[in-house]
C-alpha cells in the first residue's frame, strides 16, 4: 500500500529507531536541534535525542521525585481547599471550639482562596495524567508559592507562630515543585 518503503508511510514511516540507524536522517553534530534532510521532514529534536545513561536516570529520578511532591501537595490542598469552600461540620467543630473559625479574613476571600487551592491541587495532578496543557502544572505549583507565602505574612501578622513551620515547608515544596516541573523534568 505505501510501497514498503519507509519514508513512503504516513508521517514519514520512520521510527525513533530506525532514525538513529538510518543514514538519511544523519545530522551533523553542529546542527542538533533540526533535520531537514529527514525525508524532506522536520523532526523536532525531542523525536531525535531520547536520554539515555545516567542522563536518563536523573531525568526519570527527578520525574519520580517531582510526582511525589506533587501528589503531596495536592493531597494537602485538596484537603485545605474542601476545608475554606465548603466548611464541612465535623472538621470545622474542632477549631471553633479552639478559637480558631471563623478565621480573621472575610467569607468570601476564604472561599476565593479555597477555590484556588482546589484548582491548583487539579492543576498538580490531570496535565501529568493526559498529557494536556502540561504547562500548567508548575503554574499551578508557582501559584501556590504565591498563596503560601501570603499565608505565612497572615499568620505572623496574627501571632500564630506554629503554624508557620507546615506553612513553610508547603511553600518549600511548591517552590521545588514549580522550579523541576519547569526547568529539570518538564511533563
Amino acid at each position: 500500500m505505501f510501497g514498503g518503503r519507509p519514508n513512503d508511510q504516513p508521517g514519514g514511516g520512520c521510527s525513533w529507531s530506525h532514525r538513529k540507524r538510518c543514514s538519511s536522517h544523519a545530522q551533523s553534530t553542529a546542527d542538533n536541534d533540526r533535520s531537514p534532510a529527514a525525508h524532506g521532514r522536520d523532526f523536532p529534536r525531542s523525536h531525535q535525542q531520547r536520554p539515555n545513561g545516567d542522563e536518563g536516570r536523573i531525568a526519570k529520578m527527578w520525574n519520580t521525585i517531582a510526582w511525589i511532591l506533587q501528589g503531596l501537595l495536592a493531597f494537602a490542598f485538596l484537603f485545605h481547599g474542601i476545608l475554606f469552600v465548603f466548611r464541612p461540620e465535623p472538621l470545622v467543630r474542632p477549631m471553633r471550639e479552639q478559637g480558631n473559625w471563623p478565621l480573621g479574613i472575610p467569607a468570601w476571600f476564604r472561599i476565593f482562596i479555597g477555590v484556588a487551592e482546589l484548582l491548583a491541587a487539579v492543576g498538580l495532578i490531570v496535565p501529568g495524567l493526559f498529557h494536556l496543557l502540561t504547562f500548567l502544572t508548575p503554574l499551578a505549583a508557582a501559584g501556590l508559592v504565591i498563596v503560601m507565602f501570603s499565608a505565612s505574612v497572615y499568620h505572623v501578622r496574627r501571632g500564630e507562630g506554629a503554624a508557620l513551620p507546615a506553612v513553610g515547608a508547603l511553600l518549600v515544596v511548591a517552590a521545588i515543585v514549580a522550579i523541576v516541573r519547569w526547568q529539570v523534568a518538564a511533563l
